[in-house]
Order: C-alpha cells, then structure tokens, then sequence
C-alpha cells in the first residue's frame, strides 16, 4: 500500500514539472510579445462594430484591452507558477519521508522536465516568428502599405482605400441577394439533378470521348430540362429543398453580415468616380496599380499611333464583316452556320493595358476584349482546334512551373552555359499574318482540318 502511494506521489510530481514547465514557456513567450508590443492572435479583441458602425476609436479601444488581457494573463501566470512551486515543495518532502526512496527519481524527473521545457519553448519561438511580420508594420508607428498597391499617379490612397484595394480587384462586397438571380441559380441546380437521374442509365449519350474537342465546342448548350413526376423521391426533395431554401434566404437576407465597414464603403465610391486616376491589375503579379489618367491615356495613344500596327477606320466595318463571315461559314463543306454562334448584335472589341510594372518605363501590355464581338465565337472554336497541336510542339511552355520542369529533365549543365531570355516588343503584332497561317498549315497533318483552319485564320 505505501509503494502504491508513493509511485501516485512520483508521477503527480512529474505532471506538475511538466505543468511547471507549460507556465513558464507561456510566461516567457507572452514576456517578449510585451517587450515588442505584440498581442498573440488568441488574445486580440474582435472589434464587434467592424461590419457596422466601424470607427478607427472603436478599433484602438479593441487594441488597447488587447494589451491589457495579455498583461493579466502574464500576472495569473506568475501566479499559478509560484502555486505549483510550492505545490512541488510539499510533495517533495513526503517522498522524501518515504523508507524505499529511489535514487534516481530525481534525476529522471529533471531530464523529463528539461525535455518537455526544451521542445514547448522550440514551438513558441516559432509562434513568436509568425507574428513578427504582421506586426513590424504597426511596432514602428508607419506601417507599411500593403505590398499588393502600386501607386504610380499623384494621388494619396487614404487607409480605408489601401485596406479596400489591399483585397484586389476581384474582391466582392457583400450586397442585398437578388432574389430572382437567386431562384435562377436554384432552378438551374434541379435541372442538373434531373438531367443526372434522366441519363443515369446511358451516360455515353452524355459523354462521347470520341468526339473531339472542337466538334464539342460547336455544339450549342441544351436548355431542355426532363419532365417532373419520373422519380418521386427526387421530386420530393427538390420540392423541400426548394422551400426551405427561400424561407431561409427571405429570412436572413436583412441580417447579412457586411464585409466592409462605411469608411471602406465610401473609399470604393470615391475611387470609382476619381475623374484623374485609373486603376488597373499589373500585367504579372496581380499587384493592383493605381496610374493617372493622363498618363494612362498618353501610353494607349503611343501604342495606337504606331501605324505599323494599327490604322484609324473610316467606319465600323462589323456589319460588312458579319456578312462575310456568315458567306464564308456557308463556302465550308465541314461547317455550318448553326455550329459556331454568331452574335446578333456584335460589338467592336475593347483596347486596354495592363501596367508592366516589372519593366523600366511601366509600359502597358495591349490587350483587346473580344467579348460581345463578331469573332468572340470564331475564336473560341479555333483554340479548341488548334490548341491540341500547338501543346504537342516539342517548343511548348505551359507556365513557369513547366519550363523549371524541363530544365530538371536537362540534367548537369557544363560549365559556362549561359541561359539567355528575349524581350519581344508587340509579339503578336509583330508576327506575319501569312507567315502565321502557314505555320498553322504546316503543324496539322490532316490536309482537310489544315485548310479550314488555314481559311478561318486568315478572316
């Protein structure tokens, strides 16, 4: 019976050099967050007026309790340390009033505590070294913008506008749900589950791979939707499904929490209706540039002035065009005009730069929007077309990822290798359109595919 208790009072002393240990790790980590004046992620306050009522006294009333929490908890655990320090002590000397004491307990209990010490103060090194970057910024009094801006115009950003273009261009802010887009969506998801059920039985009529990629690209999207009363278990839960989702939605659509307080809502509306500045994503990056318009609009006219690539039109030359496309869809034996979508009313395409920020100068990158426009179709049937081909060549790059790929592939370079890279200015510009649709007539074999896809390139 005494062996028993006094194995209970070995192990309770182990646990509490382990606890001991705990504390004191906590202890020195939230020690140094104080001296560099970091709140720990766990003990920072949410501002619960962020999504509503968001002022910048609201946020340094959250920050200043943040600091006051972490010092209260360095002094509770000050204080639960000198609890079990004495805890320690008490059972100490009972083991040491016991008749079969062990040697070796005490050295085997300072070796766990050592071990257990050494690998939680390891972790909350690591920890601390997280923290430091989100909070350097904010230690020097001047925090940094965010790196993801780039300001090349001469307006100031405001913090609330920093804060909204810091989540780039394709951040979405929360708005009232539009009920009827809403039940669209909702229906268009039951037409899916009926059309699976429908074709569950035969769904090689769904999905032909020996059709080939351009022939699927032809094909107009189907809106015919199975009829109800086929399956009655599906046709109960679309009907439950249907209901409570819209009761749901109804509900809360007046409680939808905002994603952006008021200031950051204005800082959106003035940014939109800035009459001197533009704002575009760089060309490589994703950065978010802001640019005077003035400038903007001095690099678009450079390029387009440059009569070896562009002319000025007398007039817009979409009508006369939509007849000769519809006149060449009807000249080709393997095509029909039903098989690639002509738009009824076709727009001119778009001109705009994306800002090369990477390169001397920030020039910018043409590009021309095709949606909405005479070719928008034409042009997606030709990549479906020409695209199998052209990632067969054994010159194909797909993305970074790929070309450090191949280089592994190469294998122990010799000495003196030079790895060289070119600048091409205009590149598709610069590319003979003749020169262009005989290297398409050369890379595909089949004369037949060649020489329509010769005669669609060269509309």
């Amino acid at each position: 019976m005494q062996g028993t208790a006094f194995s209970r009072m070995e192990w309770k002393s182990i646990n509490l050099m382990k606890k001991l240990a705990q504390i004191q790790t906590d202890i020195i980590f939230l020690s140094k967050c104080k001296r560099m004046d970091i709140i720990p992620n766990g003990l920072k306050v949410k501002n619960p007026l962020l999504s509503t009522y968001y002022t910048d006294h609201s946020e340094r009333l959250c920050h200043t309790l943040s600091k006051k929490l972490r010092n209260h908890l360095i002094s509770i655990l000050y204080s639960k340390q000198e609890n079990i320090k004495k805890e320690l002590s008490n059972l100490e000397t009972l083991i040491n009033n016991q008749t079969s004491i062990q040697t070796d307990f005490t050295r085997i209990r300072q070796e766990i505590y050592i071990t257990h010490f050494t690998s939680l103060q390891r972790k909350k090194d690591c920890k601390l070294s997280k923290l430091l970057p989100a909070t350097w910024g904010h230690n020097s009094g001047t925090p940094n913008p965010p790196s993801n801006i780039v300001n090349l115009s001469n307006y100031t950003l405001s913090p609330e506008e920093k804060s909204v273009l810091s989540r780039g261009l394709s951040f979405c802010p929360a708005t009232p749900t539009n009920m009827i887009q809403f039940c669209g969506d909702l229906e268009a998801y039951f037409r899916r589950l009926r059309l699976k059920e429908y074709f569950q039985d035969n769904t090689e009529q769904c999905t032909d791979t020996r059709v080939p990629s351009h022939q699927q690209h032809k094909k107009k999207n189907s809106t015919w939707t199975p009829p109800e009363g086929r399956n009655d278990s599906l046709d109960l839960y679309i009907e439950c499904f249907r209901r409570r989702a819209q009761a749901e939605i109804v509900e809360q659509q007046h409680r939808l929490p905002h994603n952006l307080s008021r200031a950051e809502r204005n800082a959106i509306h003035s940014l939109r209706n800035h009459p001197d500045i533009i704002i575009k994503e760089a060309d490589k990056g994703g950065a978010v540039v802001i640019m005077n318009r003035s400038d903007y609009q001095k690099e678009a006219a450079r390029q387009l002035s440059n009569t070896k690539f562009y002319r000025p039109l007398p007039s817009d030359p979409t009508e006369e065009y939509t007849k000769k496309l519809q006149h060449l869809l009807r000249t080709l034996p393997t095509l029909t005009p039903e098989e690639i979508n002509i738009p009824l009313e076709p727009r001119p395409g778009l001109f705009y730069l994306l800002p090369k920020i990477h390169k001397p100068g920030n020039p910018g990158r043409p590009i021309i929007s095709g949606i909405g426009t005479l070719t928008e179709g034409l042009s997606g049937y030709m990549d479906s077309l020409l695209r199998p081909y052209a990632t067969s060549t054994p010159s194909y790059l797909r993305d970074t990822t790929d070309f450090l790929r191949k280089l592994q592939c190469i294998g122990d370079l010799p000495e003196n290798t030079i790895l060289a890279t070119m600048d091409v200015e205009a590149l598709y510009t610069n590319i003979p359109h003749t020169d262009g649709i005989q290297a398409v007539r050369n890379t595909i074999p089949d004369d037949a595919t060649a020489q329509l896809a010769a005669e669609l390139c060269a509309f």
